[in-house]
């Protein structure tokens, strides 16, 4: 049924950002314009009253197979729970079925040529920046982001903003980017949630080290002098080029210590 539309041959980015389209607009577009069309890498669709309904029409979308998204703006949009899992089971599942696809293609050519199947692919068209800020997701729906990110090795920008995320939240997110070193992360962004010192010792111990990460942001949160200590000894081994902690709870002891490793 999808194969009747035919997509525009050369747009790669649609904007339609902070408009009404809602759950039915969200639904159609994404039948004729994302699913299977393998063109449209960057889509825009923050602040559109969508909710779980319109954000699960998208993830059918996306896991129907030929999509060819890698960059998702959904902020600003109610989807819940509901929304956000579908999404980062499409994200997964999506590229699943592109390395199966690209092995079994490899497999035939091997086979043709009489050689044998290497282990390299062809570099895959997959989800590489989701923004998901202030979704209402909760913390089931950061559970199914820590097990989207648990697997994923494309995603290179990923804001979850203003979600009420708390330290557990945060934790566990922290574990899935400790267990899965090939997720080339390089911005995270934590703003407007619920974090404490405690979740900032996760995650700093999670990305300590990281060759591939350049921006944290944490501002609006509740981090006090021992986050921002926390975060200097982390600055020793990451090469950031962006730390947000404004408008947190710091004082001039933990500003003494970021200081300290400038």
């Amino acid at each position: 049924q999808i194969s009747k539309f035919r997509h525009h041959a050369s747009l790669s980015l649609l904007d339609v950002g902070f408009n009404c389209i809602g759950d039915i607009g969200c639904a159609s577009l994404s039948t004729m314009a994302v699913a299977g069309n393998s063109e449209l890498r960057t889509l825009y669709l923050s602040g559109n009253n969508i909710r779980g309904p319109g954000a699960m029409a998208l993830a059918a979308a996306i896991a129907k197979g030929g999509c060819g998204l890698s960059r998702l703006h959904l902020s600003a949009n109610r989807i819940g729970i509901l929304g956000t899992r579908g999404i980062s089971v499409a994200v997964a599942e999506a590229r699943r079925q592109q390395i199966d696809a690209a092995k079994a293609t490899a497999e035939a050519a091997a086979a043709a040529a009489g050689t044998t199947l290497g282990t390299a692919f062809p570099t895959l068209q997959s989800m590489r920046e989701l923004h998901l800020g202030g979704v209402h997701m909760g913390p089931t729906g950061c559970l199914a982001i820590s097990n989207m990110v648990l697997t994923n090795q494309t995603l290179r920008v990923l804001s979850l903003s203003n979600n009420g995320i708390n330290d557990r939240d945060l934790a566990l997110f922290s574990q899935s980017i400790s267990r899965n070193k090939s997720v080339p992360l390089e911005k995270i962004q934590f703003s407007f949630n619920r974090v404490t010192c405690v979740g900032i010792e996760s995650l700093m111990n999670a990305i300590w080290g990281s060759p591939t990460l350049k921006e944290v942001r944490l501002d609006n949160n509740h981090i006090k002098d021992r986050g921002a200590q926390l975060a200097a000894v982390t600055l020793t081994s990451v090469n950031l080029k962006v730390l947000d902690l404004g408008f947190n709870r710091i004082t001039t002891v933990g500003i003494k210590a970021i200081m300290k490793s400038l």
